[in-house]
């Protein structure tokens, strides 16, 4: 291959406009969503949400957070597909060109830290897999997995694509029959219904919370997938299927597995709840949907890194992957509780305040990426204002000496909206130039 193909392959449209003959069918774009959300991390989740609570208050806690999920990514898919820009290259319009640089910046930083979350989370199937003592391969088998795991996405969204197509159906038939599993081993649906709190219990709040938090980065980053869409509609369509009702559904599906069985540990659960042959194709089936997923959060914090440094994705690419390797190694998704408290208090002040400044400030606006400024300090402010009033509200990390107020997540959303609507009226206008 010549110099020139070579870039063609690698070259993404990270820093242009996606021209509308590389646009994809909304099939194709809901495939890929869907393979971000559909790895081991939010069945996990919806397993420890389960052992905290009755079964029938988790999936009220994993139904509300997944509607905010579904209904948040919405406008933010919409604007990716409009303008065929990925959320960093968005986040200019609402935040300034040298503002948005601090947003991409949390976006890369959440992203790596994730993709290290999601890989790791495949590490204990090694372990089920091998007989071998929990805990074992946190460091060889985290190095070797995400060294492995982000090559595909290193074509960019043609990787990310081709290796979702085929992997979301038998990974939600296996996490099917696991919850079928679970429903047999727990005396039916009733009797697990009964069942309480099976470790320490944990707050409606707290459920929610974690559910938002395992997938509220994907969510405000769906515009780098829906930005191949070929319509705003569709992309909003998609989004909902995906991060709604898919989410609401596999995360279930995770919780009912392991109230019914009692197994604290879905993965393990996975690979050993039949034979020897159902061992290694739930084993393989593991691997390739953690691989899909962990491609998506080294593909956008590739994005957000291109757009930070103005240079190619595939260059950050592979420094996504490499440091994604280390927090795999050091076994950060043990902390996942932490991580998640840090993302529902970070991201989704970042998401609304785009979609209000996008559909409601410059709803007047025609050519919305012209005239952009170097801070737009509205934007800024409100997200900062949010992310104090969630963590003094909210108390995601758990560190304060009193109880929430309100749900973390939530908090943060409703607070970074009316702070930015507020702002942006009191402050400097902004040109509204074509």
């Amino acid at each position: 291959m010549n110099k020139s193909k070579s870039k063609s392959v690698l070259q993404d449209n990270e820093l242009s406009v996606v021209p509308q003959s590389e646009r994809k069918s909304m099939f194709t774009i809901i495939s890929v969503l869907l393979c971000w959300v559909i790895n081991p991390a939010p069945a996990i989740t919806g397993g420890n949400i389960a052992t905290g609570m009755t079964l029938p208050m988790a999936l009220l806690a994993i139904f509300v957070g997944a509607v905010i999920l579904g209904v948040y990514s919405m406008p933010l898919a919409m604007i990716g597909a409009k303008e065929g820009l990925s959320t960093s290259m968005v986040a200019r319009i609402a935040f300034g060109e040298r503002g948005s640089n601090i947003v991409a910046a949390a976006m890369a930083i959440a992203n790596i830290l994730f993709y290290g979350v999601t890989v790791g989370f495949f590490i204990p199937s090694l372990e089920a897999l091998f007989g071998m003592a929990s805990g074992s391969l946190t460091v060889s088998g985290g190095i070797i997995a995400s060294l492995l795991m982000g090559t595909s996405a290193f074509l960019g969204f043609r990787g990310v694509a081709a290796l979702s197509n085929f992997i979301v159906v038998p990974m939600c038939l296996l996490v099917l029959i696991a919850a079928i599993k679970g429903i047999i081993a727990g005396g039916g649906w009733t009797a697990i219904n009964q069942i309480g709190p099976t470790t320490a219990p944990i707050t409606f709040g707290t459920g929610v919370t974690t559910t938002i938090g395992i997938f509220i980065a994907g969510a405000t980053l769906a515009g780098d997938v829906t930005r191949y869409d070929k319509t705003g509609k569709s992309a909003a369509r998609a989004s909902l299927l995906s991060f709604g009702l898919g989410f609401f559904i596999f995360v279930s599906l995770g919780a009912i597995a392991v109230k019914g069985t009692g197994s604290p540990d879905l993965v393990t659960l996975i690979v050993t709840m039949g034979g020897k042959l159902f061992t290694v194709i739930g084993f393989l089936l593991l691997l390739f949907s953690t691989w899909s997923s962990a491609d998506n959060n080294v593909y956008s914090a590739g994005l957000a890194l291109s757009k930070l440094f103005k240079m190619p994705k595939y260059i950050f690419t592979i420094v996504t992957v490499l440091i994604g390797t280390i927090v795999c190694a050091t076994g950060v998704y043990t902390n996942l509780a932490v991580y998640l408290g840090v993302l529902a208090m970070l991201m989704p002040p970042i998401g609304i305040i785009i979609a209000i400044d996008y559909f409601y400030v410059r709803r007047g606006v025609e050519k919305k990426t012209e005239g952009i400024g170097d801070f737009h300090w509205p934007a800024i402010l409100a997200w900062i204002i949010a992310v104090v009033a969630d963590f003094f509200t909210g108390n995601p990390l758990g560190v304060l000496p009193y109880a929430a107020i309100g749900v973390s997540g939530i908090n943060s959303l409703v607070v970074g909206g009316v702070a930015y609507l507020v702002l942006s009226k009191v402050m400097k206008p902004i040109p509204a130039k074509n």
